[in-house]
C-alpha cells in the first residue's frame, strides 16, 4: 500500500508492505535530507543536527529507535540523491507476530 501527499511544494510518500517475515514501513520525502556528517549521530538523544530548525529537544528519533528496537525491529535512514531528486528515506522493519 502506498500513500503520497504534497505539502508545501514537497512530497511525502508512505509505503507499507511485507517482506518475508517482516512488516516494512517506508517514508520518503523530497526535502534536503540529513547532512552525511550527521547520520552517525542522528539517533542520539538531544542531537539536533548541524543545522537545527524550529523547536524541539532532539529526542524524537531517539525515542522512535528505542520503540522499534524494543519490538525486535530496526530503523535505517538514507539520503536520496539522483537526477532531479533529493530527500530522505526512512525504513522501519518490524517482525510479523506469529498467529496465536
Amino acid at each position: 500500500m502506498r500513500f503520497a501527499s504534497r505539502l508545501g511544494g514537497g512530497t511525502i510518500d508512505v509505503g507499507v508492505y511485507r517482506e518475508g517475515e517482516a512488516a516494512i514501513l517506508q517514508v520518503e520525502d523530497s526535502g534536503p535530507g540529513i547532512p552525511s556528517t550527521d547520520l552517525d549521530q542522528i539517533f542520539e538523544p538531544f542531537f539536533r543536527g548541524s543545522r537545527p530548525e524550529g523547536e524541539g529537544a532532539g529526542l524524537g528519533l531517539s525515542i522512535v529507535k528505542r520503540i522499534v528496537e524494543s519490538l525486535g525491529g530496526g530503523i535505517a535512514l538514507e539520503n536520496i540523491a539522483g537526477t532531479g531528486q533529493s530527500g530522505l528515506r526512512v525504513t522501519i522493519r518490524l517482525p510479523i507476530a506469529a498467529a496465536v
